[in-house]
């Protein structure tokens, strides 16, 4: 093993003469062990540090001399080497290292796919193709509260994501004093990730086989409500007789399409919208005075059957609303399509808004009869 004190000369005269194949070892005192010039036949320079790690011997480089967008002298590779050294001696593998450091870039990039909000639209996607109505919903509050709004933990890869990362999020929504809107943000986020997990042991799962999701790491995500809100906002309170009273009777003096439809869901005690605009004629039983609703909450597959007794208003409701046209029962088209289920929503917010200007009281003689 030649040594020789390597100047900025000295490399000059070796890339001349294109000394290739040489190592050239450095014995200028400031120089580590191991360091060395690398000559090429084509006449390039490079500076490498042999070193000893588990029992073998390895030669990490250190950098070009001459390279493009700059030249690292001797000097400064001298002190790059040092640095080097000084991981070595202190149990490090610094090729190992950019090994592993490439590695890890050519997995991120083989995974750039596998994002956050590719999870949650894979998510979105599955609930559609099991045919679950809640799809809409979930894509919704996914692009109210995480699509646009938080760029970095979007393109987060999935299974680095934590509790940390979601959790501004919900700091808005807990500002806000938006409580509902994040037990759903929490519940569909945690059921994304249980969906994935799944994916490991369940082939039907495939739509998620390409995230890696072994755990779900949002399973400790927690959106309480404090104390003072563990009590529903006025307005979810359960409504006195002198206001049922009083809502009732704006309802059946209701000539738009919406009266009939509001009736329905107050004499079937309030059944979900979204199951009772998806009533057809199949669904009612004339001769028993019933409907039949299906559930198709959850994971099951299978829609879930009740049976809710129709009174004699309910039945009728429903065959104001109902034609010929189509198979529709819930409907504002005689039967060609159902109501959407915001459109309750909104009949009841414009009888509630008008409730409240209005500011009277209601007394129970008031009251009329569901029958």
């Amino acid at each position: 093993m030649s040594k020789h004190t390597i100047t900025e000369q000295f490399i000059r005269e070796r890339v001349a003469a294109r000394a290739g194949g040489r190592l050239y070892y450095d014995d200028h005192p400031k120089a580590p062990r191991g360091f060395a010039l690398k000559v090429s036949a084509a006449g390039t320079a490079t500076f490498v540090l042999n070193y000893f790690a588990k029992g073998k011997e390895r030669r990490a480089k250190v950098g070009d001399h001459g390279a493009l967008g700059g030249q690292l002298s001797i000097t400064a590779a001298r002190i790059r080497a040092s640095q080097m050294r000084s991981i070595i001696d202190a149990g490090g593998d610094p090729l190992a290292d950019k090994d592993a450091s490439a590695a890890r870039a050519r997995e991120d990039k083989a995974r750039a796919g596998e994002s956050f909000a590719a999870l949650l639209r894979a998510y979105v996607a599955h609930l559609r193709g099991m045919g679950k109505v809640s799809a809409r919903e979930v894509e919704t509050t996914f692009e109210r509260r995480i699509f646009g709004h938080w760029p970095k933990l979007e393109s987060m890869r999935a299974d680095l994501v934590s509790v940390d990362d979601v959790m501004p999020a919900f700091h808005k929504l807990a500002k806000a004093g938006m409580w509902r809107e994040g037990e759903k943000l929490r519940s569909y986020l945690r059921a994304a990730y249980t969906a994935a997990r799944r994916a490991r042991n369940d082939a039907t799962m495939y739509a998620f086989s390409e995230f890696k999701i072994k755990a779900n790491p949002l399973a400790d995500l927690d959106f309480s409500r404090p104390s003072g809100s563990s009590t529903a906002p006025p307005s979810k309170w359960p409504l006195s007789e002198a206001q049922l009273s009083a809502y009732w009777n704006r309802i059946i003096t209701d000539k738009t399409s919406h009266g009939p439809l509001l009736r329905l869901h107050l004499l079937t005690g309030g059944q979900r919208v979204e199951q009772l605009v998806r009533l057809t004629k199949d669904d009612l039983d004339a001769d028993n005075k019933s409907i039949e609703l299906r559930d198709v909450k959850g994971r099951r597959k299978n829609a879930y059957a009740h049976v809710v007794p129709l009174v004699p208003a309910a039945a009728t409701a429903i065959e104001e609303m109902c034609g010929d046209a189509g198979p529709y029962l819930v409907t504002a088209t005689r039967g060609e399509t159902h109501i959407h289920d915001r459109t309750m929503w909104e009949a009841v917010r414009k009888h509630a808004e008008a409730m409240l200007e209005e500011r009277k009281s209601i007394s129970r003689s008031h009251r009329a009869p569901f029958a």
